[in-house]
């Protein structure tokens, strides 16, 4: 046996790096701008897409390098209008897709999106796409069966402990009961109300498929390890439920089902089940993710104006249809550009011969790609301000057929998302049932970095997999008054007696005497507050007592619940609430807003007493004026003349 010297072994090697970098520098995409480690390596790619930040990585070399990006060394990244059109459009359906998208095979099967070429996907959506023209998702009992599913997340929301959902969960189980109600009505699951239907949607995910992907090894491991604490089910619930409701006969004539019993080609079972199966999930994550992020930001309290105006026109146009309420549909197409349900690169490879992509010229097997994400963000001259949250863009008549024609929040050409028409069907029901009867703020425990994206191969979720929003009803009256002067503010509040529920309560006087303290621009609702109150008790003397309550909703009211008085010259102090309209998020532009509120004496135990409340005849009435604290020099320096021409005492006389 030949033996090799070191010395020739380390002459080889270094031979054959020099060919490998001579190769990269001479390759035609070495003129193409992007970091200099793409040129030789794609392992900077995979670290990022291992740690579900290949989007937001490849959005920012864009931003330094341009519309044309070398990420790896055979693949290239673009943005602009005639690249996306290139690679998804021309030549009937646009460029071959890679073998990234085995990944996505089921049962060992390809589907409709995981087919490669042009075409077998042709075949294929021959038989698929009926059932997803828009005609077919407009149809009643299609429509009827979304606003069902869509009342019934709703109801889950409002009907939680203070109004307070993880909208994220809810999101999920709505998507997943929308799109199997279309596959299979009516064998469709019920995720929203029951636990076992939502166990499956939890269990059906790409999760594992990403680790199984770029470490197989480990994976390998991680299931043995697995095993040993718990034996894994020979199907998961999702598989049980495709391959079972598969077989059954009697679907609705709107459902793919009913499609297949109509044309199947030379589909078998197998084949069936996993088109079913590979349609839940995109259906499930794409339209849950995008719908999450969505009413995270018209959550927030620089959308305010949005939901408003949205609420208005859904209020004012109580039977018009969906389709066409034109803010209604610049919210959604809009939450669509920076938010879209898949924001991620869809690679293709260049055709045989070669192509010119944006002045530069690629061999046949490069990988191309656009993703939304950038795409949607970087075309200034389409999307001003592209990192803004503007529904009002969509209104504008100039320059709408460009922002519809880039729109790629469903890919685009032939092999754009088939399922589109059904998840604007959705994403629209869903926004009127909510924003046409409450508003929606979020819960004080959110920080940003929760809904910060993470990459999930082809979707992407919120980091923290949580959104807490409250969802306050519109219908209860909202406090409109001006401000008032001082002697306007502090009024006498008699404290209804014991009658009222609270059986612990003694009668006595309770006087506001001091500010209750909010940030600027912060909601008032979930807000903790001090209440500084005189109280003067049957038979006791005259005494000041501090009280921190907390503002919630309950049954279209907004209360402040605060506990019982901490007063050892006054042993048991009442518990009270101080039952009011509905509170509205306090305007930026404003130092201090009113609003009115009545003492209520009740138990938190008691969920009926804000309704009982509201026919006591002992309510009192006075006004709680908050004030917020100034963000900026100007505002403190403002507040200080204003403190000093119109201060409230920290204490006032008791009159009684």
């Amino acid at each position: 046996m030949l033996l090799l010297s070191p010395i020739t072994l380390v002459a080889a090697a270094a031979l054959l790096f020099a060919i490998h970098l001579i190769r990269r520098i001479t390759s035609p995409l070495s003129k193409i701008p992007g970091p200099a480690a793409s040129k030789f390596t794609s392992l900077v790619l995979k670290w990022k897409e291992i740690k579900a930040l290949r989007t937001v990585y490849i959005h920012k070399l864009h931003q330094q390098y341009g519309p044309v990006v070398r990420i790896a060394p055979n693949e290239v990244s673009f943005t602009s209008w005639e690249a996306l059109k290139e690679i998804y459009c021309s030549g009937g359906s646009g460029y071959d897709k890679t073998e990234f998208y085995d990944l996505f095979k089921i049962y060992g099967r390809r589907t409709m999106f995981t087919t490669l070429n042009k075409a077998d996907h042709a075949k294929r959506k021959r038989i698929l796409a009926d059932r997803y023209a828009n005609s077919n998702v407009m149809k009643s009992a299609s429509v009827t069966g979304v606003q069902e599913r869509s009342s019934k997340f709703v109801q889950r929301c409002t009907c939680a402990p203070g109004g307070v959902s993880d909208i994220f969960m809810a999101l999920h189980a709505y998507a997943c009961d929308c799109i199997t109600h279309h596959l299979f009505h009516p064998y469709g699951t019920d995720c929203i109300t029951k636990k076992q239907d939502e166990e499956m949607m939890h269990q059906h995910g790409f999760i594992d498929r990403l680790i199984s992907h770029y470490a197989p090894t480990l994976h390998r491991l991680f299931s043995k390890v697995l095993y040993l604490f718990a034996k894994p089910r020979e199907t998961p619930l999702a598989d049980d439920y495709v391959l079972e409701t598969s077989q059954l006969s009697g679907t609705a004539s709107f459902t793919l089902m009913s499609r297949f019993d109509e044309k199947t080609g030379d589909l078998d079972y197998i084949d069936k089940a996993a088109e079913c199966l590979d349609h839940m999930a995109a259906g499930i994550d794409t339209t849950g993710d995008g719908l999450c992020f969505l009413l995270w930001e018209l959550s927030q309290p620089r959308s305010l104006g949005t939901q408003r105006k949205l609420a208005e026109e859904l209020r004012a146009n109580p039977d018009t249809p969906f389709d066409k309420l034109p803010f209604l549909d610049a919210v959604v197409c809009e939450g669509l550009r920076c938010f879209p349900p898949i924001p991620m690169s869809l690679p293709r490879y260049v055709p045989q011969g070669g192509r010119s992509i944006d002045g530069f010229w690629l061999p046949e097997k490069t990988v191309v790609s656009c993703q939304a994400y950038s795409v949607h963000r970087l075309n200034g001259d389409i999307f001003p301000d592209g990192d803004v949250f503007d529904p009002e863009r969509w209104l504008e008549a100039e320059g709408d057929a460009d922002r519809r024609r880039i729109q790629f929040a469903f890919s685009n050409g032939g092999r754009g998302c088939v399922g589109k028409h059904l998840a604007l069907v959705e994403m629209k029901t869903l926004l009127r049932d909510v924003y046409s009867q409450y508003s929606t703020t979020p819960h004080e425990s959110m920080q940003e970095e929760a809904m910060a994206m993470s990459d999930q191969l082809i979707s992407a979720r919120p980091l923290g997999q949580k959104c807490l929003l409250r969802f306050q009803p519109l219908d209860a009256s909202t406090c409109t008054e001006e401000p008032k002067r001082q002697h306007d503010i502090i009024k006498m509040s008699q404290c209804p007696t014991a009658t009222t529920g609270n059986a612990r309560a003694i009668s006595g006087h309770h006087r506001l005497v001091g500010w209750a303290k909010m940030p600027m621009g912060a909601a008032a609702v979930g807000s903790e507050l001090s209440i500084d109150l005189q109280c003067k008790y049957q038979n006791t003397s005259t005494s000041a007592c501090r009280c921190l309550g907390t503002i919630t909703c309950m049954d279209q009211y907004t209360y402040v619940h605060v506990p019982p008085v901490l007063d050892t010259k006054v042993q048991p102090g009442p518990e009270f609430y101080m039952l009011g309209r509905n509170i509205p998020s306090v305007p930026r532009d404003a130092f201090e807003h009113t609003f009115t509120f009545t003492f209520i004496l009740g138990s938190p135990d008691n969920p009926r007493m804000p309704r009982l409340a509201a026919d006591s005849p002992s309510q009192r009435t006075y006004y709680l004026m908050y004030r917020s604290t100034p963000s900026s020099a100007k505002e403190r320096q403002h507040r200080r003349a204003e403190d000093a021409s119109d201060a409230l005492p920290s204490v006032l006389p008791v009159l009684l």
